[in-house]
């Protein structure tokens, strides 16, 4: 047998469907257990986001100020320029009778408009903003902060899921106390945060580049010309993103450091790509497919809800089990 056929052997699609689709009987409660207390956690932080808020510093408002002018009025008499002084009570009666101008002079008065608070011009803002910062520095700490406990909580709802697929694919002991493992191994979640963050650095040239390419082709190309010259360029990207997918069991399992896990990843999926890139369409499949009753339904009365009732029971006991449990399978394939 030539080392070619061994190789694919390793990795036959109807072989690796059976075996995880086997392997996903029993799996659907524990599955189910643990997304419940993922989707409890993802409850209690957005209460704590609703809440946080409250307790910020209230900026102090400042009051703006109007100008407005009033006018005061000063009458004087203007005599006639032809006419001559005159003497005694005719002076008098000249005087009172002559016609008057009214000159006014503008008065600038500032007062304050009370309840304005900060309506402030879009221009000034930003730097309004900037300005409230740099007095509370609390604020940017709470904030950094804040984005990090998220970020940190939604790895390691991930890292226990995924956990629980590459334990089942290697037939090894399940319990709870495998799901809440990763709640005491810090490193462990960091270790996945980082695995993914390199992912996807890794998958910006390949990104950018059938982008600019797309932008060009559709710019100066014929449509046929440019699409396929879109689909072609978007190999790298998906070629890089299936040699690395197996970092995630292997960082599961071994708890070593990025850089090894990506490493032997890119090394054990050599010769395999298009047959992983299939078992991947085979994956979005499963998650696009139990989405399709949603979208007849929706001109139905209560149809949304019907279809994402349907939805949600295949995805959870079906979808999100198989998916898990194959990255599990082909690396355990690969790595024999």
């Amino acid at each position: 047998m030539s080392t070619d056929v061994v190789k694919l052997s390793k990795l036959p699609i109807a072989g690796v469907i059976a075996e995880t689709w086997r392997k996903v009987k029993g799996m659907k409660l524990a599955y189910l257990g643990a997304l419940l207390v993922s989707f409890l956690t993802l409850i209690v932080i957005i209460l704590v986001l609703a809440v946080l808020p409250k307790f910020a510093p209230t900026p102090i408002p400042v009051a703006e100020t109007v100008v407005s002018t009033s006018t005061a009025s000063t009458s004087s008499p203007v005599l006639p320029v032809s006419a001559t002084p005159a003497i005694g009570d005719k002076a008098t009666d000249a005087a009172v009778n002559a016609p008057t101008v009214n000159t006014s002079s503008p008065t600038l008065v500032v007062s304050p408009v009370p309840g304005t608070g900060d309506n402030l011009q879009a221009s000034d803002a930003p730097k309004k903003a900037m300005g409230r910062i740099l007095e509370h520095p609390g604020i940017l700490l709470l904030g950094f902060g804040l984005a990090f406990a998220i970020y940190y909580i939604l790895f390691l709802l991930i890292t226990c899921v995924a956990r629980l697929g590459v334990y089942r694919a290697f037939d090894l002991p399940l319990s709870s106390k495998s799901y809440f493992a990763p709640y005491v191994k810090f490193t462990l979640v960091i270790t996945v945060f980082l695995y993914y963050m390199f992912l996807y650095m890794s998958l910006i040239f390949p990104i950018f580049l059938p982008v600019f390419v797309a932008v060009f082709s559709f710019a100066y190309a014929t449509p046929p010309l440019a699409l396929a010259a879109t689909v072609l360029m978007t190999l790298p990207a998906l070629f890089v993103l299936v040699r690395l997918e197996l970092g995630l069991p292997i960082i599961l399992l071994k708890e070593g450091d990025v850089f090894t896990a990506m490493g032997e990843s890119w090394q054990c999926t050599r010769h395999y790509f298009w047959r992983l890139l299939l078992l991947n369409v085979i994956n979005v499949l499963l998650i696009i497919v139990p989405l399709i009753p949603l979208f007849l339904l929706k001109q139905f009365n209560s149809g949304v809800m019907i279809g994402l009732a349907i939805a949600g029971v295949v995805i959870l006991f079906w979808t999100i089990p198989y998916v898990g449990i194959s990255f599990g399978v082909i690396y355990k394939r690969l790595k024999a």
